[in-house]
C-alpha cells in the first residue's frame, strides 16, 4: 500500500510540474482541467511545496470568478468553471477566506441553469448535442457535491433535473453513452457510473428505468423487457418538433432507433443488444434529368404516433424544383423490424436518380448473400441485423431499377427512374436475432384502381417474408384513390400491416390521405 501512494504521488508532482500546459488548451478542456486540478488538490497539499501549491490555489479561484463575472466559451465550460469547480472546493476549502460567500450563488446558479437551459420535457435548448451528456455529467457531479455540503434543489429545480434524467435515458445506449457515443470533442465515452451517480438523485420510477438498462440481468444479454412492461415505467418512446430529436424505442431494454432531423445533416443511430449498428450522418443526393437538387427547407415533422404497436414517425424536406421528400421511419415494437423509406414527390415526369447513404457503426462489416441484395450486418462476429431493398429486385443480376452496396463503410442504395414523376425508396431492416438467419424474400406488387394497373409513380406494394413471418408495406404516391394490392382494399396514404395466421393483414399502421385544402 506505501509503494502505492509512493507511486501516486510521484505521479502527482509529474503532473503537477507540468500544470502550466492547462493554461494553453482550448476553453472547453481548459475548464474541464481545472476541475481535475481542483479536485487533486488535497493530495496535491501533501506532495508539492506549499508557497506552490497557495499560488494555484489562487488561480483556480481566480478562473471560476472571472467566468461569473464575464460569461465565455460554451454552456459546458461556464458549468464547468462557475459552478462544478467552487464546489469541488467546498470540500476542502470552504472555511478559506477566499472562497467565503461563494457556496449560495454558486448554488443559485446551478438551479438557474438547470431551468433555463432545458425546456419542460427535460431537453437541452439550443444546445448542441454534444455537450448534453458532458454537461449533464457535471450537474450531476455538482449535486453530489453539493449533497455533501448539505445543499438541497428547489422543488422546481429538482423536477427539472428528473426531466432531464429522463429525456436522456432515452437517448442512452449500453455503454451508457448517448446518441452518436461522443463527448464535446468527438471522443468516445462510457458513463455507466455517470448513471450510477444520478440514479441517487432521481425516483423510484427511472430507477427502474435505469436497472432495466443496465441491470445484471441485461449484463448478462438477457432482454429485461418483460419485467419493464410489468412496471409502471415511463414511456421509452418520445418526440421533440423543438428539438429535432425522436426516439423510436419499443422498451428500455430493447434495440432502439434515435433520429436527429434538426438540422443538416440527417442522422441517425440503430443500437441492439450488440452494439450500434448504424451511426451518424445519412447523406442524400438526388437529381433529375442530371440536374442535382438541393434541399430548400429543413426538415419538418409531419406526423409522430407511438402506441402498442409502432412507433412511427414522418418528416418532410422541400428540394429545389418543386420537389419534396417524405420520409417514412417506423419501428414494429413486437414485429422488431425497422421501415425506413424516402417518398420523392415531383410536380412533373422526369429521370428521377436517387442515392441514400447510411453511416455503419464502428465495427460492423457487411455479410452479403451469394444471388441475392439481402445484406447481413454484422458485429463481434454475429450477424446482428438483415438489410432489405424493397423497390429492387431481390436477385443481385437485375440491374435496372438501382443497386444496393457497401462503400467506403456506408451503405448506399441507388434507384432510378426513368420519366416519372414520383419514387419510392424502402429499407426493410430486420432486428428479431430468431429470424437472422431465416430465408428472406420480397416482392414488389402490383397495385390496382378501378381494374387498371397503377405504374410505380402512381402507388407501390411490397410484400416482405423472412422465415414464416409475412407482411405487407403500400404507399399512394399520387392523390389517394380507391386501390387493392394483395387483394387488400385501400383508400389510404400509407399502410405497414402484418399477416396472421388466417393470411389476413393485420394493420399495424395506417395513415389516411390527407384532407383536401379545398374542404
Amino acid at each position: 500500500m506505501l509503494a502505492a501512494r509512493s507511486t501516486s504521488a510521484q505521479r502527482l508532482e509529474q503532473i503537477w510540474s507540468e500544470r502550466k500546459n492547462t493554461f494553453d488548451l482550448p476553453s472547453d478542456s481548459a475548464a474541464l482541467a481545472y476541475v481535475a486540478w481542483a479536485k487533486a488538490m488535497p493530495w496535491l497539499a501533501r506532495a508539492t511545496d506549499s508557497e506552490e501549491w497557495w499560488e494555484f490555489f489562487d488561480v483556480l479561484v481566480a478562473a471560476s470568478r472571472d467566468a461569473t463575472n464575464e460569461p465565455t466559451g460554451s454552456l459546458w465550460s461556464q458549468q464547468l468553471l462557475t459552478v462544478e469547480l467552487p464546489l469541488t472546493f467546498a470540500g476542502f476549502a470552504v472555511k478559506l477566506p477566499s472562497f467565503a460567500g461563494m457556496l449560495e450563488p454558486v448554488w443559485t446558479t446551478l438551479q438557474q441553469s438547470l431551468l433555463k437551459c432545458t425546456d419542460d420535457d427535460g431537453m437541452f435548448r439550443d444546445v448542441p448535442l454534444e455537450y448534453w451528456l458532458p454537461i449533464f455529467a457535471s450537474w450531476t457531479r455538482s449535486l453530489a457535491l453539493g449533497k455533501e455540503a448539505d445543499r438541497k434543489l428547489s422543488k422546481d429545480a429538482e423536477s427539472r433535473f428528473q426531466d432531464v434524467v429522463e429525456s436522456l435515458l432515452r437517448l442512452a445506449n449500453r455503454d451508457g453513452s448517448i446518441l452518436f457515443r461522443c463527448d464535446a470533442h468527438g471522443v468516445e465515452t462510457h458513463h455507466i457510473d455517470l448513471w450510477r451517480t444520478a440514479e441517487t438523485f432521481v425516483d423510484a420510477r427511472l430507477r427502474k428505468v435505469i436497472t432495466a438498462i443496465w441491470g445484471a440481468a441485461a449484463k448478462r444479454g438477457r432482454s429485461n423487457t418483460a419485467r419493464a412492461k410489468r412496471t409502471a415505467l415511463p414511456t421509452p418512446s418520445a418526440n421533440s418538433e423543438r428539438a429535432g430529436i425522436a426516439i423510436l424505442r419499443p422498451s428500455w431494454s430493447a434495440p432502439h432507433l434515435i433520429i436527429d432531423y434538426r438540422g443538416s445533416p440527417f442522422r441517425l443511430e440503430l443500437e441492439g443488444k450488440g452494439g450500434a449498428y448504424l451511426s451518424g450522418a445519412c447523406d442524400l443526393h438526388l437529381s433529375l434529368d442530371g440536374q442535382q437538387l438541393s434541399p430548400q427547407s429543413s426538415w419538418e415533422e409531419l406526423c409522430w404516433i407511438s402506441d402498442d404497436d409502432v412507433d412511427y414517425l414522418e418528416l418532410q424536406q422541400s428540394f429545389a424544383e418543386g420537389v419534396t421528400i417524405q420520409r417514412h421511419l417506423l419501428f414494429a415494437r413486437d414485429d422488431a423490424f425497422v421501415f425506413f423509406a424516402d417518398a420523392v414527390l415531383g410536380e412533373k415526369a422526369a429521370a428521377i436518380e436517387y442515392r441514400l447513404t447510411l453511416p455503419l457503426a464502428k465495427d460492423v462489416s457487411i455479410e452479403s448473400a451469394a444471388d441475392t441484395r439481402e445484406l447481413g450486418l454484422v458485429k463481434g462476429g454475429r450477424r446482428r441485423a438483415v438489410v432489405l431493398p424493397l423497390a429492387l429486385s431481390e436477385w443481385r443480376g437485375d440491374r435496372r431499377q438501382g443497386e444496393l452496396a457497401e462503400d467506403a463503410n456506408r451503405l448506399q442504395l441507388r434507384q432510378f427512374a426513368g420519366a416519372a414523376q414520383n419514387l419510392f425508396a424502402p429499407w426493410f431492416i430486420d432486428l428479431a436475432p430468431n429470424r437472422l438467419r431465416r430465408p428472406a424474400t420480397w416482392r414488389q406488387l402490383t397495385v390496382a384502381e378501378d381494374r387498371q394497373i397503377q405504374p410505380h409513380d402512381a402507388a407501390v406494394g411490397y410484400r416482405v417474408q423472412v422465415g414464416n413471418k409475412h407482411w405487407l408495406f403500400y404507399r399512394s404516391l399520387i392523390a389517394c384513390g380507391n386501390r387493392t394490392v394483395l387483394g387488400h382494399n385501400l383508400v389510404s396514404e400509407f399502410l405497414a400491416a402484418r399477416f396472421g395466421k388466417s393470411g389476413v393483414p393485420e394493420t399495424l399502421i395506417e395513415i389516411e390521405a390527407p384532407a383536401d385544402d379545398d374542404d
